[in-house]
């Protein structure tokens, strides 16, 4: 999700080119897409690898970091609204944010799946 559907869904008017925002804003903006596609090729390749266990990590904290910032929103003022995706719903929420929680719940069993492996049957 983070190395490429992110990257497509925010490189438009509403975030990254959006006039209205000051260039520090989209200073940020480039900054976290491109530090969220380079650390989610990371994990990509660490998959078949025997860090698969840290690639798990890698894609919990990139979408934990997403959900904590969802559920947040109102500290800071933030919300799904004028994006791409703020006319669609699961459950009565942005779209993203229900995509976001079940790739972190995936990522979560996985680690979880590979930190405590059920024992080996006698």
């Amino acid at each position: 999700m983070p190395a490429v559907v992110v990257p497509v869904l925010e490189a438009n008017a509403t975030h990254l080119f959006n006039a209205l925002w000051p260039p520090h804003a989209r200073l940020h903006e480039a900054w976290q897409l491109l530090t969220n596609s380079a650390l989610s090729i990371t994990a990509i390749a660490w998959t078949w690898t025997n860090r698969r266990g840290h690639a798990c990590l890698v894609g919990m904290l990139l979408t934990g970091g997403f959900v904590a910032a969802w559920l947040g929103r109102r500290i800071y003022g933030g919300g799904m609204d004028g994006t791409t995706t703020a006319a669609a719903t699961i459950l009565g929420m942005d779209v993203a944010a229900v995509v976001m929680v079940a790739c972190f719940l995936v990522f979560s069993v996985d680690w979880l799946k590979l930190r405590f492996p059920p024992a080996a049957q006698p």
